[in-house]
């Protein structure tokens, strides 16, 4: 199934480059090639009052099935949406205290990913993996955003404890280009910022009641860079400056189209916003440039949509619009810039976090998709990068063309990839009797040398 193939080959979570399979370039020709055949883009909304997840054709909106029927798995009252590392989807359920997974290709019951009240977790509305492969959950019964380990669901922390940075009832959340965490505060009509390696509070990026914010859900980064804000109370979605936080306008006026309580945001792969519209149980279009109305995607009632929250498209985990080229799936940018070329989003990069899981982060590890490493360094699958083969010249494995004999210059004088303590050519031990073991040594070296310079092209 092409979600099994975006698993394995795209999403940079603990222990993605342990086998050095493929390298995050060759994945993504993989995971656009594979899309090609995937099953058409759909959209999905949590529908409340129903205590399902309903499904509708990406392009027209028309009604497609109840992806996760009704009470499936104990589901009562269903949020936050998002798919994660494993390619299932993950549904917030309320009223339980919960986090249940489903298999994304079915939307058959997995399990209680979250158990209920796990680490204390109550009410859970918005969700979102990290840079880190992990799950957030916003608690709104404890004001706090808490996470847990995106492969077993094992509570970690309390990334953003109680009241953190004066957070008061906590909504959505979703990590911004910069890779930090961006939450709306219900109850204080604001969305606060915490850095997203460490949770620590860095400002009210919206202060309370910036351009008129009174009730903020959800939130996401537009193709624009700039944050757009469902206001619940003034049935309109308001922008903010990507890199400041101010005001720039109410991007969809009051009411504009029929809007009543806006409550989830997205941008769909046409580029347009999708807004879900609770009182009118409808998920509204307006143009992705202008924020001119332009339909009622999914009509009221449509498929018995009740109450609709939280929405998202099902290529598309982190609301950015990438889909599935995305070259950073959980975290949200839009304009997919990757500055060293890896293949991997410069938000993926994020020199704060640790991609491979091995302890270390990014902008100290040298090799940052590898966890199997003996220590930070230029090598990499399982290259020991320290000087362990003895001959103690200061030189690591993976680095020294001569590793039997000392040469902590790394002399190579006729440029054979052979250092010349170890080359019979340029001044290595080179008595009669001695040519043809260290012609053999130097031919097999040549070989691992050869492989391990592969190696570390394919992982750093």
């Amino acid at each position: 199934m092409w979600r099994d193939n975006q698993v394995t080959t795209r999403n940079r979570v603990p222990g993605w480059g342990k086998n050095c399979i493929l390298g995050a370039a060759t994945a993504l020709v993989l995971i656009a090639g594979s899309s090609a055949i995937a099953q058409p883009v759909r959209l999905l909304v949590s529908s409340g009052n129903t205590d399902s997840v309903l499904r509708y054709n990406g392009a027209t909106g028309a009604f497609s099935d109840a992806f996760v029927p009704t009470a499936s798995g104990g589901l009562d009252f269903p949020e936050g949406l998002v798919f994660g590392p494993d390619g299932n989807l993950y549904v917030s359920s309320i009223n339980t205290n919960s986090v249940l997974r489903y298999n994304g290709a079915t939307g058959a019951f997995i399990d209680a990913f979250v158990p209920a009240a796990a680490g204390g977790l109550n009410l859970p509305r918005g969700l979102v993996f990290g840079p880190d492969g992990n799950l957030y959950v916003s608690g709104f019964g404890t004001s706090s955003i808490l996470r847990y380990n995106g492969a077993t669901g094992d509570f970690i922390d309390a990334f953003v404890p109680v009241n953190g940075g004066g957070l008061v009832g906590p909504a959505g959340l979703v990590f911004g280009p910069e890779g930090n965490l961006y939450v709306s505060s219900l109850n204080t009509s604001s969305v606060l910022r915490y850095n997203g390696a460490t949770g620590a509070f860095i400002d009210a990026f919206v202060p309370a009641a910036a351009g008129g914010l009174f009730g903020p859900f959800g939130l996401v980064f537009g193709p624009d860079g700039h944050l757009y804000v469902s206001s619940l109370n003034t049935n309109s979605v308001l922008r903010y400056d990507g890199a400041t936080g101010d005001f720039i306008d109410a991007f969809v006026p009051a009411a504009a189209g029929g809007l009543d309580a806006p409550f989830g945001l997205v941008f769909g792969p046409d580029g347009h916003l999708y807004v879900s519209s609770l009182n009118t149980n409808s998920v509204l279009r307006y143009n992705g440039a202008t924020g001119d109305f332009i339909d009622a995607f999914v009509a009221g009632a449509s498929g018995g949509l009740d109450v609709p929250t939280f929405l998202i498209f099902d290529n598309d985990g982190d609301f950015d619009g990438a889909g599935a080229d995305d070259n950073c799936p959980f975290v949200s940018n839009t304009d997919q810039t990757d500055t060293d070329g890896d293949g991997a989003g410069d938000v993926c990069d994020n020199s704060a976090f640790d991609n491979d899981g091995d302890g270390t982060a990014n902008g100290a590890d040298g090799c940052p998709t590898d966890p199997n490493k003996t220590a930070p360094g230029q090598c990499g699958c399982g290259t020991p990068d320290t000087d362990t083969d003895g001959d103690s010249d200061g030189v690591a494995d993976c680095n020294d063309n001569c590793p039997a004999n000392a040469n902590p210059g790394q002399e190579d004088t006729d440029g054979d990839g052979i250092g010349d303590a170890c080359d019979d050519c340029c001044g290595g031990p080179g008595a009669p009797g001695m040519m043809m073991p260290l012609m053999l040594m130097g031919w097999k070296w040549g070989r691992r040398r050869s492989r391990r310079r592969g190696a570390s092209r394919r992982c750093a």
